[in-house]
């Protein structure tokens, strides 16, 4: 499956997933990119300020240039505060893996297993028929929230930090796209 990081908007109880926007680029700061407890099990940051704003540039058209990456920015429908972000990457057998980043502030209270099953719903809906997952054996909470969106561990795998400076053994996880009905209403 080609992806596209130009999403549509998807709305969720509590949630709007949207494209970023420049302006996003202070509070994708201050609510992860410079958190390195925030960005632990992840491959990348933490980063500067600076290197946040291009980063955050590079997300808002990389639609452009990475066509096979889709991401949203998680904004509470509430008050638009962001909470973080959900990307797709598609693999060369078109099976889609998920990634999730969300500003501690807004750990354990449901919104990674909203946005998780909103981005699901939406390539399911899309023709996408498999997804898979890798993540850190260490990180409970994100395996756990896998499961819970219907992922099944089957394996594992050593993933390395884009830096090279981190090596992490992780669970695969894998799941289909059977029982993702219901897409989140992009007009809503």
């Amino acid at each position: 499956m080609r992806l596209s990081c130009a999403v549509p908007p998807l709305n969720t109880g509590r949630l709007l997933l949207r494209p970023f926007v420049p302006a996003d680029a202070a509070a994708v700061f201050a609510g992860w990119a410079g958190d390195a407890e925030a960005l632990r099990f992840q491959q990348w940051g933490p980063l500067g300020e600076s290197e946040t704003a291009a980063m955050v540039r590079r997300w808002c058209f990389a639609y452009e240039e990475e066509p096979d990456f889709a991401l949203w920015a998680l904004a509470r429908r509430a008050d638009g505060a962001l909470l973080g972000q959900l990307g797709f990457a598609a693999d060369a057998d078109g099976m889609l893996s998920p990634g999730l980043t969300l500003d501690r502030r807004f750990w354990r209270q449901g919104y990674g297993g909203e946005a998780l099953l909103a981005g699901l719903r939406f390539f399911a809906a899309a023709g996408t028929g498999r997804f898979s997952a890798c993540c850190a054996r260490q990180n409970a909470a994100g395996q756990a929230l896998l499961q819970k969106a219907g992922f099944v561990p089957c394996g594992t795998a050593w993933k390395t930090s884009f830096d090279g400076s981190r090596r992490f053994l992780c669970t695969l996880l894998f799941r289909t796209a059977a029982g993702l009905t219901a897409p989140p209403d992009a007009n809503r």
